[in-house]
């Protein structure tokens, strides 16, 4: 009776699916928690950090699964374990890439020339997009690679006769904003411009809801720098912003 009772309690590993791929649905219930968290932080899941902490979460989803399969009671705790591993991911990634949080957090100094600019330490990540010759100069586009935090910066170097810099800048900005499927719409009332600088915000459309992103540009002689803080997913806050627009030098 009780080898029996043992046997109903403990099912065979050889005759129970369950038992087999516990392991794997723990493992991908607790690194889909990690990898949403990831994606939140730093924009892109394949980010190194990214990757190496989903990994890691996936690989801890795992052992649970391994270590709590034996029985079906078993399998619920480790369930159970996995899904709060899941919330605890997820909700972390919400408050770390929240506005509230990313505003008051470390930010690092970059620079674009002769112009220098502040962001979010755990959100840039700077690569070179191209390099293109023109008919009249050159230019050196740069990037983040966070999307929900974009940043673009270009480097103009002319040659030769070449638009005025509001021209260069609203051309860059509607070319920029075309490759992300968005639709420049129109600067605010109070962007600031000049002959040799312009700085203000911008609304554009995007999947049919309407963003506000920041535009600076900044001209000497026949070289231009055009940078641009476009909030491809989510709208920046107003204290975000004017962060932002206070660094720009």
């Amino acid at each position: 009776m009780a080898g029996q009772q043992d046997t109903e309690k403990t099912e065979s590993p050889e005759k129970d699916a369950a038992y087999r791929m516990w392991p794997l649905l723990c493992a991908i219930i607790a690194g889909w928690g990690a990898g949403i968290a990831c994606s939140a932080v730093w924009g892109r899941a394949t980010n190194p950090r990214a990757v190496l902490l989903t990994a890691g979460a996936t690989a801890i989803g795992a052992l649970t699964g391994v270590a709590l399969r034996r029985t079906k009671g078993m399998r619920a705790v480790s369930i159970a374990a996995c899904i709060v591993i899941f919330a605890a991911a997820a909700g972390a990634g919400k408050f770390f890439a929240s506005d509230s949080w990313i505003a008051r957090s470390h930010w690092l100094r970059y620079e674009i020339g002769r112009t220098s600019f502040s962001y979010p330490a755990t959100t840039f990540k700077e690569r070179k997009v191209r390099e293109d010759l023109l008919a009249n100069g050159t230019v050196r586009i740069f990037s983040n690679e966070n999307l929900n935090r974009y940043v673009c910066y270009m480097v103009y170097d002319f040659t030769d006769e070449h638009p005025e810099l509001a021209d260069t800048l609203e051309s860059a900005l509607t070319g920029m904003l075309a490759a992300y499927n968005a639709t420049f719409v129109l600067w605010s009332d109070n962007v600031s411009v000049s002959d040799t600088e312009i700085r203000g915000r911008f609304a554009y459309t995007r999947g049919g809801k309407t963003y506000t992103g920041i535009a600076f540009a900044a001209a000497d002689g026949d070289h231009y720098e055009l940078l641009m803080f476009i909030p491809l997913r989510n709208q920046y806050s107003q204290a975000f912003m004017e962060r932002i627009e206070s660094e720009i030098q």
